[in-house]
């Protein structure tokens, strides 16, 4: 068997993610189906006929009990995740070791389809043979990892923020206007320096990355770091206007479709 081309590698474990995803909603629901079941005995109870009470309740409260034990399945993420060992085993299989694989051709995955591929790699079966690295997989949304309040023209005060969790690797860095109003007349040119992987999963820190905010840019509108990262340590910039709150924030790398 021709081993299986990256990009359907990366569709594929993108469509288990997305399977995971919509699995692990269905619980949303499950509020609304409790009430729904005691509404549906209620009904039984109120046929003022024991002949049709008793024919239809207790076929009426197995299905309750059938509903029940599938909502303790998922709504527990570990249930879930074991769902999918087969279709990761038989992924890993096929791109000959897909921890390596990734590697060569500098593939993330989603953290959902992460935590299904090394659940099943833990649970001790033939395949997966190597567990997935946490960098391998990209890193979640993540509105503030740092953030500067422009006090003048090339002028600011820095605060840290929350880094990326190390559980998962970069993340795709853009700068945000978390201020109450549009920014100033001047556009501010900021400088980042950031901590993010290699690609072998070597963290690096120190790296610098630059962009442009307009003028004008309106609150909750960003603009591309053209970085990926799991940290910002840093914030410096030339120009801009008092009173611009500019934040450096992650977004998902891509968003996972079946």
């Amino acid at each position: 068997m021709a081993t299986i081309s990256a990009a359907n590698t990366q569709t594929l474990m993108d469509s288990i993610a997305a399977h995971i995803i919509a699995v692990a909603a269905l619980p949303g629901s499950s509020s609304a189906l409790v009430t729904g079941q005691g509404t549906t005995l209620g009904r039984i109870a109120a046929l003022g006929d024991a002949s049709q009470q008793y024919a239809l309740l207790n076929a009426m409260e197995q299905f309750v009990t059938n509903e029940n034990a599938w909502l303790a399945q998922v709504t527990n993420y570990l249930s879930i995740l074991d769902c999918y060992r087969p279709a990761c085993a038989a992924l890993d299989q096929a791109t000959g070791g897909l921890a390596a694989f990734m590697q060569a051709n500098t593939l993330q995955c989603d953290p959902h389809f992460f935590d299904a591929f090394n659940r099943a790699f833990y649970k001790g079966y033939q395949y997966p043979i190597a567990a997935l690295a946490n960098w391998q997989a990209f890193g979640p949304v993540d509105s503030n990892l740092a953030q500067i309040t422009v006090t003048g023209s090339g002028t600011g005060t820095f605060a840290a923020g929350t880094a990326e969790p190390t559980t998962y690797g970069n993340a795709p860095l853009h700068l945000t206007n978390i201020g109450s109003a549009a920014t100033g007349a001047a556009s501010g040119v900021y400088t980042i320096t950031y901590s993010t992987y290699d690609s072998s999963g070597v963290l690096h820190t120190g790296y610098t990355a630059t962009a442009t905010v307009p003028n004008g840019t309106a609150v909750g509108a960003s603009v591309s770091a053209g970085a990926s990262g799991i940290a910002v340590t840093g914030i410096t910039l030339t120009g801009g206007n008092a009173g611009d709150v500019i934040a450096v924030s992650s977004t998902l790398l891509r968003t996972v479709a079946y």
